[in-house]
Parts: structure tokens; C-alpha cells; sequence
């Protein structure tokens, strides 16, 4: 008998499948997904490995020999055997290591490390009762540090015992134990930090530190070790305890981002006339019980949560289990809350704000079928559901369905798609603004599509005027004359209003006059964001901290002013202009409140809410009549292709939380680029006009959906590593293609496929290598190549080649390559 297992190993061997013979006394209790112990590498290190396939036959070369399992880790397989294809699938579609991809599958709270245990078999023998009473005690598996401590002559019993073959070493994970959590805390009023910061001023490490604590509150030695860049930060942690700055505290609770929990109101809901052809249709398909794709485009607050909810209840009532997935944290207790009203006793979540523990829980519910409907973020698209009869993705055009740092990489949307047609069960992908590429398939006809056009009860979409910022006579106003007073009118009949400013902070960079340079993150090529309330400058990327300096650091002038604007800087404006008017704000920077605040604004205790995209979806609150939007083309800027179509898909999504009531609503764009397609289309709220546009811009310059991406990164603490990896890597990958002397053009040879050139699936285009648009992250310098294939098989091949890639001299141990597929930012 011999099995095919997959170990925790980088590329090239993180890529492929192992063969090992099965002892017979194993042979038995042996099965698909399960852990093994085996021995690998020349050393025979034993390493766990997971079982992937068994047979009783073997592929490798005659004379070559093959190892043995040295045990089972598990008395029974931890995935399903379709969970397995899954994961074999996903590594190879995405180029991700095999043994991550199930690991991502598996909770953090069953992946312990690996003990030796001793265990005893049933039957006495010829033994006395000392040995007899030994042998008692193994009957449960004990490690050797138990064991002597239970008996003290414990070799001199044990030896017999081997004699009879009464006992045996086996291996095993240890037993799941929730170790608490020690958080660091500085528990400092305003006036007691800034007598602490004067009195570290000659210690820049320890003030660094506490700027930290008492800015995002409580954290981890760990998390402040990866904000400092790897730094050990144990020593400024017991100077600061010692100076009674900084106290240590251990907690049960990860000190995570707590979702909002906003109930709507419970009403009887009957289906409009578009949400009942839906229905129509996607039952036929459930009771076709064959795989059927669906992209469900309706406009924002047309009923699309409701058809997710019927749909789940005929597949439970077909003795079937449902899988629903959305984009972020902040939106899973808003869903839940829908379905719990529905499947009080069926719902599990899914997320990374839970516990270890929690989050074992949930999974061994789902795993025992207590649990039928899973909700929860890209990662539940692996939950261990059995018989799954549906799938569904709301806002699947959301980019957060993409896995990128670290490894597995994959997107949920895209494995979802698979194992919903692996199950034979229904997908359904839910969107007002689906993906270009998306929208695409439905034309080709490769997905369905089901539209709903009108907002249930007859309320209409709301109104969208645009606000030409270039006539404005005071280019640093915040508000423009024309969103003010459409506030003045809202706010005097008790409306609501959201002001959407995709930016936290106050200032997205300080700049000096005199020699125009900003203040730069120490570790990253960013400006460093102003956060006015607390007084500090904070990278976005890797979050470090400084306060604002005085003079510049470039040319010593004191000349330094704030550019740009946050979420902060509206939040003060708007005080300015309504003192008398209660609003709150909900970004990042205030989201460990988030569910107070919602719920003080669902109840009306606030007419205004301010924020970034996190208020831009999954808000359903009738009273909210004005959305006005402050920068509507902030994120055309961005060097990337998409960025006209997330710029549509975010102002058409903010937009849609206006007039979801009885009252019409009102939207107002600020804009400088009021004739650019994107916002032309979205002050129109017509989705068609954008996707006719924007299909044949990515036509014309040959991207997605008519080309796959792959982006390869090459990244070093040494630039000049990192850019002579980049250079050979790409000199090495022009040398194995072949150029066309007809058109000019590259093309790769598959194997066993020499005619390759002039073939338009075996068409490479090689853009670069060049510095990455964010050139160092984290100390880290990065040089990319982006590949573009319309064969996907053509581009993975070329994938696997880079992943394998060895570079002839390596300068620097910390060099490393990524190859993302699909990427979702080529940043």
C-alpha cells in the first residue's frame, strides 16, 4: 500500500506530492485526508505530511527506493476527501505551496506541535500488578515527562510490556490548550504622555514604543515586533513597565476588530415582481440538482439579501447545506443577523476576529453537521461543509475575495465558483457593480445572468448631482456651496446624512514650502498620513509612528503644511460650519467602536455619519437621504488598470445607502473630473455605460478579461540585490521563450509541444522588470515583471518555471520571490 502526501515545504518541493509506503500495521486505519509523521530529506527529519491519495501501486522508477510512514497523527482524516481535490486544485490553478492551501483549511487550534506519546493495548499477560496497573495507565497515550512523573520506575515496567508487544511509540499532536493572550497597555492620560515622552527623549526606542501603545491601545509583543520591522521590543517593554509607563495584562480575547451588530426591524416581506422571476429561475436550477452559475446584478437595495435567504432555505429543506460569503469582518454580523432571524439554529461564522478557540468551535460544528449555513469571510470558502447544495458570494466584485499576503494565495471567488461545481450546487455571485471580468463571462454566456432593476415597494434610486470642483472659488474648501446647503435642507427635516472620504487621518502628507519634500515613512516609500487627534504621523503600510518634527528633515525649514485631506479634517469642517449638529466618524482609526456607533446611529443619536469605505456598503438605514461624496475621483489616480472601475463600483456603492426608505434621496459627487467615463457613468447609476466603455479601453491595451495577469515580485533589503535578481530572472525567462520572426512577438513552448511559435495560446507578454509603484514596503526593496497570457494554461506554465527559479548567486539570504496569479493590485 502506498500513499501520495504533501509537507510543509517551499517551492519547488511545496509544489508537488511525495510517495511513501504504508507499514501494514497502519494500513488499516489509513485514509484520505488525514496527517501523517514521515521521514524526508537525507537526514530523515520526521515532518508532518497530509495524505492526498492511496493506492496499491506506485509510479516511481523501478530500483528507487521508498521510505515508510513512520505514523498516523490522526485516529480520523481532518478533510473530506472532496476538500482535499479542493486544495489540490486551488495550489495548482493559484501556484501556491500545496500543504498552505490545507492549512488554510484547518483552524490555527488543531495545528499544535507534535509530541511522542506512549500507548498501551488492551490485555494483562503474565504481569504483575504493578506492571499491570503501568499498563492501565497507558491505555490513554502519555507523553515521557507524564509518565515519569507518574511512575518513577517507569523504564523498569515499561520493558516487559515491549517484550509482549503490549505497548507502543506513536505520535500525536498535542491536546488544543487557549493560551491567553499578554497585551501591553499604556494606560496614560494626555498630559501624563507628553511628561513620559519628555523623559525619553534619549530613548528613541522605548518612545517609539509607547507612541505606539498609546495611540492604537493595547497590543502584542508580536505586533509590535512587526511594526518595528522585526525589532525585538521585550527590552523597552520591561524599561517602560519598570518606569510605570506601561502595563502587562493577559487576556483570553484577541484584541480584535469587533463587527457591528445592527438588527433591522422585522417585517413580513413580500417578493416584487423582478425578485420573483429571480427566484423562478435560480429554483429551477435547485431542482435540476446540477451545477448552474449565476451572476445576480441588482441595483443597490433592490432585495438581493432576500433572495440569498430563500435560496438557502430550499437547499436546508432538501436535507443540503449552504455556503455564503461576504468581502469584510464588518459586514458578518450585519448578514447574520438576517439569517439568524430565518436559521436560528443553523448559522456558524467564519472570520478572523475569531479566537483560536472560537473559531475551533465553530469548525467542529460544521464538521459534525450541527452548523448548515456557514457566513464568513474569503477564507470559509474551505469550511467543512458535506453535501453543499449552494454557494453564494455577496459583492463579489469586492477585491478583499483575493488572498495575497501571505501565502496560500488564491481568490475565494474563484475556488468558490469550483467547488460549488465540484458539489454539483448552485453559485450564485451577488453584485449592483459586478467585475468587468464578471459582467464579461455573462455576455459570453459562460454565467447567467439575473438582474433586478427597482428597489422593492417602489422606492427609487437616488438622485446623483455632480459638483465641478474646479469653480469653486476656494480650492481648499472642504465642503462645496452646493453639498452645504443640500445639508442645511436634510438636517433641518431630521434626515440623516453620510460624508464619504476614502481617507483616514487628517492629512495625507506634511510637506515642506521651501524645498516641496514630504515626510516620508523611515521604512516605506510613502508619505507619512498626519492623524490630528492623536497628535502623530503614521504610515499606512507598516504603521509606524512618529510625532511631527519640527523643521524638515531635508532643508531645516520650519515652513512645514498639510496636504491633502482625511477623514479627520472633514470631521472638523463640518463642525465648523454645524456646531450644533451630533455626527460621528467610523474608519479604521475608530473601528474598535464600530458596533456603538452604528447602533447610536441607527437609533438617531447622531444626523451624521462620517467615513471611509467601511460605511459604503451593507448600511441599510431608511433615514439616510443625503450621501455626499467629498473627493469622488481620489482613486483614479492610482497606477493601476482597475482603478476606473473600482472608482465606479465604490461611488455607485456609497451612493446606494441614500433614500433606501420612503424618502427620496439625494447624492452629490465633488469632483474635478466631472466628464471622466467612470464618474459619468455613476452620477448616470448606470452600470452598462460604464462596463460598454471601460470593455473596450481593456480591449485596446490587451488586459483582463481578454488576457490572465501574473505579477512577479522580487524583493530585498538590498536594492541592488533585489534589482539584479529582478534583471536575471527576467533575461532567463526571454532565453526560454521563443520569438516570432512574423509578428515579433514571444511564445512558450509547452512540453511535448515544439510548434509553438505563431500559436495565440502560446502568446507571452512580458512587461518590465521595473521598479514595483510602491518601490520599498517595510525595508523591503521590490522589482516586478507583469505577465499577460490569454491562455491560462500558457501563463501557469510560466508561473511554475519562476516559482522554481533559482537564482545563481545569492547576495542576500532574505531575498525573496512572490508569483501572484490574478493579482487584485499590481502595486
Amino acid at each position: 500500500m502506498f500513499v501520495q502526501v504533501v509537507l510543509n515545504l517551499p517551492y519547488p518541493p511545496g509544489g508537488k506530492a511525495f510517495t511513501y509506503a504504508v507499514p501494514p500495521h497502519l494500513a488499516e486505519d489509513l485514509s484520505v485526508g488525514m496527517r501523517v509523521l514521515v521521514p524526508y530529506g537525507r537526514g530523515n527529519k520526521a515532518m508532518p505530511a497530509l495524505v492526498v491519495a492511496v493506492s496499491d501501486r506506485h509510479s516511481m522508477e523501478a530500483g528507487v527506493q521508498i521510505k515508510a510512514i513512520i505514523d498516523l497523527l490522526d485516529q480520523s482524516p481532518v478533510l473530506s476527501p472532496e476538500q482535499v481535490a479542493l486544495g489540490l486544485w486551488t495550489a495548482k490553478r493559484f501556484l501556491s505551496p500545496i500543504y498552505l492551501v490545507f492549512e488554510a483549511m484547518l483552524p490555527a487550534y488543531i495545528r499544535q506541535k507534535l509530541e511522542r506519546v506512549l500507548v498501551g493495548q488492551a490485555g494483562t499477560g503474565d504481569l504483575d500488578a504493578r506492571t499491570k496497573s503501568f499498563l492501565d495507565y497507558l491505555q490513554t497515550p502519555r507523553t515521557e515527562k507524564k509518565i515519569k512523573g507518574a511512575f518513577s520506575d517507569w523504564q523498569a515496567l515499561l520493558a516487559p510490556l515491549e517484550e509482549e508487544k503490549l505497548v507502543q511509540w506513536r505520535w500525536q499532536y498535542t491536546e488544543p490548550k487557549e493560551k491567553p493572550l499578554a497585551l501591553y497597555l499604556a494606560d496614560l492620560s494626555e498630559e501624563a504622555f507628553k511628561l513620559a515622552e519628555q523623559d525619553l527623549a534619549r530613548a528613541p526606542r522605548q518612545q517609539a514604543t509607547l507612541l505606539a501603545l498609546f495611540t492604537d491601545g493595547p497590543q502584542t509583543a508580536s505586533q509590535l515586533r512587526h511594526r518595528f520591522g522585526g525589532t525585538n521590543p521585550h527590552a523597552s517593554l520591561s524599561a517602560l513597565m519598570k518606569k510605570g509607563y506601561v502595563r502587562k495584562e493577559e487576556s483570553y480575547q484577541a484584541a480584535t476588530i469587533h463587527s457591528a451588530q445592527v438588527t433591522p426591524p422585522a417585517r413580513e416581506i413580500t417578493l416584487s415582481e423582478g425578485q420573483a422571476q429571480v427566484m423562478a429561475a435560480l429554483e429551477r436550477s435547485l431542482a435540476a440538482g446540477t451545477f448552474a452559475s449565476f451572476l445576480l446584478q441588482g441595483i443597490t437595495g433592490s432585495g438581493k439579501t432576500e433572495i440569498y435567504i430563500r435560496s438557502v432555505a430550499r437547499v436546508l429543506a432538501k436535507g443540503q447545506t449552504a455556503l455564503v460569503l461576504i468581502p469584510e469582518i464588518s459586514l458578518t454580523k450585519q448578514m447574520l443577523s438576517r439569517f439568524a432571524a430565518q436559521f436560528p439554529d443553523d448559522i456558524a461564522i467564519l472570520h478572523s476576529g475569531l479566537t483560536d478557540k472560537e473559531r475551533y468551535q465553530q469548525w467542529r460544528d460544521i464538521k459534525a453537521g450541527k452548523r448548515r449555513v456557514v457566513i464568513g469571510t474569503r477564507s470559509a470558502v474551505f469550511a467543512p461543509l458535506e453535501n453543499l447544495g449552494l454557494v453564494i458570494i455577496d459583492e463579489g466584485h469586492d477585491g478583499a475575495y483575493k488572498q495575497t499576503e501571505p501565502d496560500p494565495r488564491y481568490h475565494a471567488h474563484t475556488v468558490a465558483e469550483k467547488r460549488a461545481q465540484m458539489n454539483q450546487a448552485l453559485f450564485i455571485s451577488g453584485s449592483a457593480t459586478p467585475s468587468v471580468d464578471l459582467a464579461y463571462r455573462a455576455d459570453a454566456g459562460s454565467i447567467t445572468r439575473l438582474s433586478l432593476h427597482e428597489r422593492p415597494g417602489g422606492a427609487n434610486p437616488p438622485t446623483v448631482q455632480v459638483c465641478d470642483l474646479r469653480r469653486e472659488l476656494d480650492p481648499r474648501q472642504v465642503f462645496s456651496d452646493q453639498l452645504i446647503q443640500a445639508l442645511k435642507e436634510r438636517l433641518a427635516l431630521g434626515d440623516q446624512a453620510l460624508l464619504y472620504m476614502n481617507r483616514r487621518g487628517y492629512a495625507t502628507a506634511l510637506v515642506c514650502d521651501e524645498c516641496g519634500e514630504a515626510i516620508l515613512c523611515p521604512h516605506c516609500d510613502v508619505a507619512l498620513t498626519y492623524h490630528k487627534n492623536k497628535g502623530v504621523l503614521r504610515c499606512h503600510y507598516c504603521d509606524f509612528v512618529s510625532r511631527p518634527p519640527a523643521t524638515c528633515p531635508n532643508c531645516q525649514s520650519d515652513q512645514l503644511n498639510h496636504r491633502g485631506m482625511g477623514t479627520e479634517q472633514v470631521e472638523q469642517a463640518f463642525h465648523a460650519l454645524f456646531p450644533e449638529v451630533k455626527s460621528l466618524r467610523l474608519d479604521s482609526d475608530t473601528s474598535r467602536d464600530q458596533g456603538e456607533i452604528l447602533r447610536a446611529f441607527q437609533k438617531g443619536e447622531a444626523q451624521v455619519l462620517i467615513g471611509t469605505q467601511m460605511i459604503a456598503k451593507g448600511l441599510d438605514f431608511p433615514n439616510i437621504t443625503l450621501t455626499g461624496v467629498l473627493n469622488a475621483d481620489l482613486g483614479l489616480y492610482l497606477p493601476d488598470y482597475r482603478a476606473a472601475e473600482r472608482t465606479f463600483q465604490e461611488l455607485t456603492q456609497v451612493a446606494g445607502r441614500a433614500g433606501r426608505g420612503d424618502k427620496p434621496g439625494l447624492v452629490i459627487f465633488q469632483t474635478r473630473q466631472p466628464d471622466h467615463p467612470s464618474l459619468v457613468a455613476a452620477s448616470a447609476q448606470d452600470y452598462d455605460m460604464f462596463y460598454n466603455h471601460e470593455i473596450e479601453v481593456r480591449r485596446m491595451i490587451d488586459y483582463p478579461p481578454f488576457t490572465h495577469l501574473m505579477q512577479v515580485v522580487v524583493s530585498d533589503g538590498d536594492r541592488l540585490v533585489a534589482e539584479e535578481a529582478i534583471h536575471a530572472l527576467a533575461r532567463d525567462l526571454k532565453a526560454l521563450t521563443k520569438v516570432s520572426a512574423k509578428d515579433g512577438e514571444r511564445y512558450v513552448q509547452l512540453a511535448n509541444d515544439p510548434d509553438s511559435r505563431d500559436r495565440p495560446d502560446r502568446r507571452l507578454i512580458i512587461l518590465g522588470p521595473s521598479p514595483a509603484p510602491l518601490e520599498r514596503v517595510r525595508n523591503r526593496w521590490r522589482y516586478q515583471m507583469i505577465l499577460k497570457a490569454a491562455h491560462l494554461p500558457t501563463l501557469l506554465t510560466v508561473g511554475i518555471w519562476c516559482r522554481n527559479y533559482r537564482f545563481s548567486s545569492r547576495k542576500s539570504k532574505s531575498l525573496r520571490l512572490t508569483v501572484d496569479v490574478d493579482p487584485e493590485n499590481i502595486l
